[in-house]
């Protein structure tokens, strides 16, 4: 099992600021806007790697999905947080062809990715119900590195202060 890190944050940040303002460094965001406790508990707002996979043909994103099949490490007991390290997957409307066979002939200009996958170490997570703030990841060097880019992110763009 892997370790995992938590740090959480005196107040909420604007994820939706901090991606729009540094995308190189958070490339992804999964933002819930209706909060509730099955579908829109929380938010996640991802840190990029150095780890980035590219699907450009059906053959690449069987082998990338390959990749994926493996298990997952499951989070430990009492960890209360939905995510803390692993992988951000975004997959086109194309790849829709790697599932179902009526659609196969779906066009898709093969310079343009059918999937893109990245290794995230770590992210901020927001739990809306509890209104609170983590900083998580899969070591305590990558808690401390993204709480630093967050406040460096903050410094430099006028966003508000957490």
């Amino acid at each position: 099992m892997k370790k995992q890190f938590r740090a959480k944050l005196e107040t909420v940040p604007d994820l939706q600021a901090l991606a729009r303002s540094f995308p190189k460094k958070f490339p992804a965001l999964l933002n819930s806007h209706i909060v509730n406790e099955i579908t829109g508990r929380y938010s996640i707002l991802f840190k990029k790697s150095k780890d980035i996979r590219f699907a450009y043909s059906q053959g690449q994103l069987n082998r990338l999905f390959k990749r994926f099949d493996k298990k997952i490490p499951k989070s430990k007991k009492g960890f209360p947080l939905p995510f803390y390290s692993g992988w951000f997957l975004y997959l086109s409307y194309s790849a829709i062809k790697a599932w179902e066979t009526k659609l196969q002939n779906i066009k898709h200009d093969e310079r343009q990715p059918l999937a893109l996958a990245f290794r995230c170490h770590s992210a901020i997570v927001i739990d809306h119900i509890k209104n609170q703030a983590w900083i998580v990841a899969d070591s305590k060097k990558k808690t401390r590195q993204i709480g630093e880019d967050t406040i460096e992110a903050k410094n430099n763009s006028g966003i508000r202060k957490f």
